[in-house]
């Protein structure tokens, strides 16, 4: 469905860009200068400010629709279609012949612009050694994130070859900037695909990769709480970037379309993560698989309504943070993030306080017994002892104690989370 704007309006944003276009610049006749469009800046004034128009945009885009779809969609034809020329150091984008006349090309952009959103499929890798123990070919948590071991009709849906040569010669080498890439999606290996609607541009952020990203961290952090994986560490001198293939609905069939590179801290934790056997007491192949399917189960409650779980999801992002991160005061601080999301309540932690009301609301949902609540009661108080020191007093290490407290806190993050998805079964 379009975005709706009025003939009034489409017809200032033609003209707006039409104004701006001879004013683009272009390095080595394939990179667009991005100081270059900030006229466009000025132009976005011309969007209606309804505030349901202006939520649809972000969502698709951001916060700056007009400038980073422009951008975007430029940068990328120009990145598939368009050579590195070393001797040419700055140019006019109008110089091009393709892009010689500045009304065309406006009102291209902004039909385009006007026919968002577009429909992507992103595609991680997760690490091999999970394919084993995965039953069947799918697992639908909801109808847009599925974890997927590709079949040959799954393969062939999903191509890793796009056809277009400058594209494809990036995403599986071929050159100096291209990158290196299998020309398939194996059936050895286990992948989170999750579909979002939007835009997806090139050399620009959207809101459609963050929240596929974001995704991705929701869907390992809860994992790591139900024990569905653990984190295995595996010291390695360096680090490869983990990258998620992009596909994009056109002409009735799923293309491939880019590839976008995580993180060095979320590359790193995806190749850690192995299946919990819960120390050695899940010992065969029958019995893991049996374990995964049970786990998926549990998880897929968390998304069951997105919507009334977001607590539930956005604390595991934030949990995958803490165990992926590689500053520990970081870690401490991103876990009791995750405790407060679960956890806390506005109106009543200002009553009583944000610390005492965690601290309460943890023991009696997690303790089981007398003893159980006093000693999280205890742990939680040394806990945001610690907090505090870091946020307001800029600790600069964890001691030892201090790390065993970090464990803690991760352990009683993964119980919270547990127990929010057993009151959801139970309610369901």
């Amino acid at each position: 469905m379009p975005i709706g704007l009025d003939q009034r309006c489409l017809e200032r944003l033609r003209g707006g860009l039409a104004e701006q276009i001879p004013e683009f610049k272009l390095h080595h006749g394939w990179s667009l200068d991005r100081s270059s469009l900030s006229g466009l800046f000025e132009l976005e004034k011309a969007l209606p400010n309804k505030m349901a128009l202006k939520a649809s945009l972000e969502m698709f885009i951001n916060e700056t629709p007009l400038f980073d779809y422009v951008y975007g969609e430029l940068s990328k034809e120009l990145h598939d279609f368009e050579e590195f020329d070393s001797e040419s150091k700055q140019s006019s984008l109008i110089e091009n012949p393709k892009y010689s006349d500045a009304e065309q090309l406006a009102a291209r952009l902004i039909s385009g612009f006007e026919e968002l959103p577009r429909r992507y499929q992103f595609t991680f890798k997760l690490n091999s050694e999970l394919s084993a123990h995965f039953h069947g070919h799918e697992y639908k948590l909801t109808d847009s994130v599925r974890l997927i071991r590709p079949n040959a009709e799954f393969t062939e849906l999903f191509p890793l070859v796009s056809g277009i040569p400058g594209r494809d010669r990036w995403l599986h080498g071929g050159g100096l900037l291209g990158l290196v890439g299998p020309k398939e999606l194996t059936g050895d290996s286990l992948y989170l695909q999750v579909e979002s609607h939007g835009f997806v541009g090139k050399w620009t952020s959207t809101t459609p990769e963050e929240s596929a990203v974001s995704v991705l961290k929701s869907v390992l952090g809860t994992c790591l709480a139900v024990r569905a994986f653990r984190q295995r560490y595996v010291y390695s001198p360096t680090t490869i970037k983990q990258r998620a293939y992009i596909h994009e609905w056109r002409d009735n069939r799923w293309r491939l379309y880019d590839s976008i590179e995580l993180d060095e801290s979320v590359s790193n934790i995806i190749s850690e993560l192995v299946l919990d056997d819960l120390d050695g007491t899940i010992d065969n192949d029958q019995k893991k698989r049996a374990f995964l399917t049970n786990r998926l189960k549990l998880l897929e409650r968390a998304w069951s309504d997105e919507a009334i779980n977001e607590r539930i999801l956005l604390a595991g992002k934030w949990l995958l943070d803490s165990y992926s991160g590689k500053n520990e005061l970081l870690s401490f601080v991103q876990a009791t993030v995750a405790l407060e999301i679960l956890l806390g309540e506005k109106t009543v932690s200002d009553l009583i306080g944000l610390g005492e009301l965690l601290r309460n609301r943890c023991a009696y949902l997690v303790g089981k017994t007398h003893a159980q609540r006093n000693e999280i009661l205890d742990d939680f108080k040394k806990i945001y002892e610690i907090r505090s020191k870091i946020v307001h007093r800029g600790k600069d290490r964890l001691k030892r104690h201090e790390k065993d407290l970090l464990y803690t806190l991760r352990w009683l993050v993964s119980r919270v989370i547990q127990e929010e998805l057993e009151r959801i079964e139970r309610n369901a």
